[in-house]
């Protein structure tokens, strides 16, 4: 809960400092991932916690890594004069993001894959028009349907989102089994906290179509988890 307040602190300076939003991008995903380190830690120990990040890491990052070389599975884009520091080509900030975001989505999701998959490519939705204008990558790709991605991005995003939340549910089903001690939301509240944040962010850069559509989108994705979680 500490690298999460951690977290939203570090978002809160952006307006102040518009042009330091790398800086700051960087340093509060940095503080989700060790929240979400933590957070597993408590859970299934930390050797055990270090494993399924490292595995989601590296499968985000190869994911990127080939999609920015290749076009699949998200389609034409590439990371050119994005922000550093670079990890053979790719923004640190994505694989941070990839554990983080994935074990955020799937303790919302309940454990299911699907929808953990479901909630990152709704998610997805605002990084895009809010990540290309910030510079972090440029889409080409020839059939543009949202903020220069294809359909087939969000669809990629849904795959390896969930591939991702499969292999960690697999790995580390505790993650995801409730416990008297445990409070309500605990790790999954990142995804209403940028609920908030990221439409925020958009305004900011003047992208207010986008941020309202964001904010219906992640708040249809808040909608689902709960009726999902219901039953």
């Amino acid at each position: 809960m500490w690298g999460l307040a951690l977290y939203v602190a570090l978002k809160i300076p952006v307006p102040l400092w518009p042009q330091g939003f790398p800086v700051l991008g960087l340093a509060s995903t940095a503080a989700l991932f060790v929240s979400a380190l933590a957070y597993a830690a408590e859970r299934v120990g930390w050797g055990r916690a270090a494993g399924l990040a490292a595995l989601a890491f590296g499968a985000g990052w190869g994911a990127e890594l080939l999609g920015s070389h290749t076009g699949f599975p998200f389609g034409v884009y590439s990371y050119a004069g994005a922000p550093g520091p670079l990890v053979l080509g790719v923004p640190l900030i994505v694989p941070l993001g990839w554990f983080a975001l994935t074990l955020a989505a799937t303790r919302l999701a309940g454990g299911r894959p699907v929808l953990a998959g479901g909630l990152l490519a709704l998610w997805d939705v605002g990084l895009e028009p809010l990540m290309t204008a910030q510079g972090f990558w440029r889409w080409s790709d020839p059939h543009p349907l949202w903020a220069g991605a294809p359909l087939q991005n969000f669809l990629g995003w849904w795959a390896v989102g969930g591939l991702i939340a499969w292999a960690l549910t697999r790995l580390g089903s505790a993650l995801f089994t409730r416990r008297p001690q445990d409070r309500e939301g605990d790790f999954a509240l990142a995804y209403p906290i940028e609920t908030f944040f990221l439409p925020g962010g958009l305004v900011l850069v003047g992208r207010y179509v986008e941020a309202a559509v964001t904010l219906l989108a992640m708040g249809l994705g808040l909608g689902l988890a709960r009726l999902v979680r219901r039953e």
